[in-house]
């Protein structure tokens, strides 16, 4: 499975956004254009998704809050940040057929600020698609009865993403590796002698 397209809205120095990928993609640019912004997507989801102390709060607070997070082009503070990616298989690349269906599986997630001065982040809009048909969508009944709800995400809580759990254990083991060919050009002399002959 790889991840075939990416809309943003709000976040970070993209107002509104819709790419989509290849199960292997360059990005290329100049400094400062958004690259690790936009990487930072998947990072993002990835702490949402990680067992044992991810989550949605978690996610928000190591970025600085949803104030850092939200694009400074936004056109008022409590403007909503979303997030939808579609997740296809490999085989879907090279079919011709496939290429007109809809995607395996869809994720949105809404975020606003609980209060405008509060800072907590909230789940304003949550669903996920499977094939093109609905599997979940938030806010519910159960989250208007008890708006506390909204404080995680069903893809954090292994009681509430059963149905889809294979995409919460995809965005889980996303991983993110910054290589600086500096340092790898020279990384013996940074570790260490290196034993020859071993």
């Amino acid at each position: 499975m790889y991840i075939s397209r990416v809309q943003l809205k709000n976040w970070r120095n993209f107002v509104e956004v819709d790419v989509p990928l290849r199960h292997s993609q360059f990005l290329a640019g100049p400094n400062a254009s958004g690259k690790s912004n936009f990487l930072d997507v998947f990072r993002f989801l990835h702490d949402i998704a990680k067992p044992g102390g991810g989550g949605l709060q978690s996610a928000v607070d190591k970025r600085g809050g949803l104030s850092k997070i939200r694009s400074f082009h936004a056109r008022n503070k409590s403007a909503e940040v979303f997030i939808c990616v579609d997740l296809c298989g490999f085989e879907r690349e090279w079919s011709k057929k496939g290429r007109d269906r809809p995607p395996e599986w869809s994720y949105e997630i809404g975020i606003r600020t609980e209060r405008p001065r509060s800072g907590a982040a909230v789940v304003s809009h949550e669903a996920v698609y499977r094939n093109g048909r609905k599997i979940m969508r938030r806010p519910d009944k159960r989250d208007e009865k008890d708006p506390e709800r909204l404080k995680q995400t069903y893809m954090e809580q292994v009681g509430c993403n059963e149905k889809f759990r294979e995409i919460s254990k995809f965005f889980s083991e996303i991983s993110y590796m910054n290589l600086v060919p500096q340092l790898l050009r020279h990384s013996a002399e940074i570790q260490g002698k290196v034993v020859e002959g071993d």
